[in-house]
């Protein structure tokens, strides 16, 4: 393939990099869980609902914040977070789309098993 679907799919990598540090850490695996099945809570309310500390909720809801995962409403003196992932969603449907396109499955290794190269990646410059 050219290098613009690989320099594509590099920088899908890149956009998720940073996603997938946030999704990856189980206390905020919990607050995106508690947020979906609970709807908009505030930190007391999560807070009931985890070992971690009112503190560590807060760090944990920034960080999900900055990663475009939650949204907060304010409400008088209490903020609501409510899980707000569509577009990290699509980041990474789109990271998938890329890499099925530059990689498809069978060349991948995952329906035939072979495991031959990608057609432009890392793994066609060995």
């Amino acid at each position: 393939m050219s290098g613009t679907t690989e320099r594509t799919t590099m920088e899908y990598f890149e956009q998720c990099t940073n996603l997938f540090r946030t999704l990856g850490d189980p206390a905020r695996q919990q607050i995106i869980l508690l947020l979906g099945k609970h709807g908009p809570m505030n930190v007391k309310s999560i807070t009931e609902h985890s070992h971690l500390s009112r503190p560590a909720i807060s760090h944990h809801l920034k960080l999900l914040k900055q990663a475009e995962i939650v949204t907060i409403r304010q409400q008088g003196t209490e903020k609501y977070y409510a899980l707000d992932a569509g577009s990290a969603m699509r980041l990474m449907k789109d990271l998938i789309a890329a890499f099925e396109k530059e990689c498809p499955p069978e060349a991948a290794g995952g329906e035939q098993g072979e495991g031959l190269p990608c057609e432009g990646g890392a793994a066609a410059e060995r």
